[in-house]
């Protein structure tokens, strides 16, 4: 168990297992989280059910960032939703795009949108890679805890006793996306502008 978590990285931790594990927590009487108790005996210690919360909370936190991801590139679609638009547009590489390319290979944000894998590998010297891991982390913390919130909302359903327990929910849903889209463009933003720093010292 210990090799296990030595191994896991800050976005296995806040992406994934922070989030399932909020998830077991909040709807343990919905999954079956008794019965596996079961198989360490009648009087299982701390240790079984700590084991048994990373475990669950790292394989419903996986299920999250999936569906997470798949929203995500739904949402994306639209450019208007699309934090690398406005990375681009702040960064100086729409310009710098549009110099390079030929006008029959389309709009330069287009250009830029489909090349993810050119504009997110690292660039020697220039990259930070903990400072984007570590944005990453937060970016999917932040995107699967409001798909845990909303989905407490949905199933099992959580019900407020006071209005200003849902309007503290609501707040909480607002805040979780608002801190997921500002790491998401920071993320291409300074991905951007290591590869424009590269540019100028060629």
């Amino acid at each position: 168990m210990g090799d296990f978590i030595k191994d896991l990285n800050i976005i296995d931790f806040l992406g994934m297992l922070l989030p399932g594990s909020l998830y077991v927590m909040a709807a343990r009487d919905m999954l079956p989280v008794e019965e596996l108790m079961g198989y360490f005996g009648e009087n299982p210690g701390t240790a079984p059910r700590i084991t048994l919360l990373i475990v669950a909370g790292y394989v419903i936190g996986m299920i999250f960032h999936e569906v997470g991801d798949l929203l995500e590139k739904l949402l994306w679609i639209c450019p208007l939703f699309d934090p690398r638009t406005y990375a681009a547009e702040q960064t100086t590489l729409v310009r710098q795009v549009r110099d390079q390319i030929s006008v029959s290979q389309g709009d330069p944000l287009e250009y830029i949108r489909k090349r993810d894998r050119i504009f997110l590998s690292a660039v020697e010297g220039k990259t930070d890679l903990r400072k984007r891991n570590l944005f990453e982390g937060f970016r999917t913390m932040a995107r699967n805890l409001l798909l845990v919130l909303l989905m407490l909302l949905l199933y099992p359903g959580l019900s407020f006793q006071e209005r200003w327990q849902s309007v503290l929910y609501t707040v909480a849903c607002v805040i979780l996306f608002l801190r997921y889209y500002h790491y998401s463009l920071l993320k291409y933003k300074y991905s951007y502008e290591d590869h424009l720093n590269e540019e100028q010292v060629r």
